[in-house]
Parts: C-alpha cells; sequence; structure tokens
C-alpha cells in the first residue's frame, strides 16, 4: 500500500528544565549534559535543512497537552529548552504546532515522578519505598496509554498528502504504531546514533 502522509520522527531526550522545578532535583552529569547539548545541536542544524514546504507541516511535541491552540502557543513560547528553540523556529517559519498529549496522563506521570523526586528517603523511608513502587508500576501503562493517544491524535490531524514532524521521546513506541498509517522518515544514524544510544544507557541506569 502505497502512504501519501509522511511523518519524520526525530528522538528526543528530556532535559531538566523540562521537567520545570522538579528538573533541579535530578542527577544529570556533565558528560550527558554537553551529550544533550551537542545533540540537539545536530538535531536543530537536521531541521533546518529539511527539504520541505515548512508552511504546510505540521509539529508533534512529546509533552505538549492537547488543549487550546493560545494554551498550546503559551507552552511553546515560555518552555525554555533545546527541543523548544527547535519548534519555535519552525512555527516561525509558518509550520503548525499541534497539542499532541492528553493532559490528564501527563498530570499523572509528573505527579508519580514528583513523590518520588520530593520525598526524602531518609526523614520517609516508607513513603519513598512506595512512591518508588508506584512510579515503577504505573509508568509503563500511562506510557502506553499516552503511545496510544498521540498515535490517534497523529492520525487524526494529519492531513492526506500531509507532511508531520514528531518530536519524542527515547521510551516511547508511537513510531512502531504508525508504520502502517503513513511514511515513516528518520534521521540519519550518523547524526543520532551514538548520542541516542548513549543516552538510552544513561536513562536505563536512572530508572533502575
Amino acid at each position: 500500500m502505497i502512504q501519501n502522509r509522511k511523518l519524520i520522527v526525530i528522538p528526543i531526550v528530556h532535559t531538566k528544565a523540562d521537567f520545570g522545578q522538579l528538573g533541579q532535583r535530578m542527577n544529570i552529569d556533565a558528560e550527558m549534559q554537553d551529550m544533550v547539548r551537542r545533540y540537539w545541536n545536530g538535531v536543530f542544524d537536521f531541521v533546518k535543512s529539511l527539504p520541505v514546504d515548512f508552511s504546510s507541516l505540521r509539529v508533534y511535541q512529546d509533552g505538549l497537552p492537547d488543549t487550546g491552540d493560545d494554551d498550546v502557543s503559551l507552552v511553546v513560547e515560555r518552555a525554555q529548552t533545546p527541543n523548544y528553540e527547535v519548534i519555535r523556529w519552525l512555527r516561525d517559519k509558518g509550520a503548525h504546532i499541534v497539542g499532541t498529549e492528553d493532559k490528564d496522563l501527563l498530570v499523572r506521570q509528573y505527579n508519580l515522578l514528583q513523590a518520588v523526586l520530593t520525598t526524602d528517603p531518609i526523614e520517609d523511608e516508607d513513603g519513598y519505598i512506595n512512591a518508588r513502587l508506584e512510579y515503577r508500576n504505573e509508568t509503563p501503562i500511562l506510557s502506553q496509554q499516552r503511545n496510544v493517544y498521540i498515535t490517534q491524535r497523529i492520525k487524526d490531524t494529519l492531513p492526506e498528502g500531509g507532511t508531520g514532524i514528531l518530536f519524542i521521546g527515547l521510551a516511547h513506541e508511537v513510531k512502531k504504531m504508525l508504520e502502517k498509517d503513513m511514511n515513516i522518515v528518520e534521521p540519519p544514524e550518523t547524526l543520532l546514533g551514538s548520542s541516542t544510544e548513549f543516552l538510552q544507557r544513561k536513562i536505563h541506569a536512572e530508572r533502575s
């Protein structure tokens, strides 16, 4: 079957700034920070070189809630991260930024992470253990629910013959869920390969 919709999938890695105040509680070493910086420089160069009509491009973003256009614009304008610098550049080129995720699922996952990062393991050992167990048990379920929502959102809003770009976290499986519905395009391995593998290992180590 010939696919007449195209989706460019960009793997992303979240920085501390993506998590707001919670980001200050995350342990991200200098090596990883440098890797993330170079990674996003490469992503930005890749996006700028895309042979597409940016004015007709649909942009989907991991963590961007599916709310009204005004709320989406506010998030895009306020977020001070390398990821959103790219998003704002695309917006200024005329691309349409699409609210991508279910807000309630995002809030629930944020609250689970907040409980882990703000509970003192010394002062409240039981509370910390329970928070980590709840996070580990619920996160896979929430992640799958988010995958389903993102997938359907793209299917519903990317028009026939249209091109979209999806910035999506390494842990998500949206690409696999969309392969039968549209032509999936990814950056070359020379741009993202080794960086992605390194960052994936770091993420798994932090979650264990």
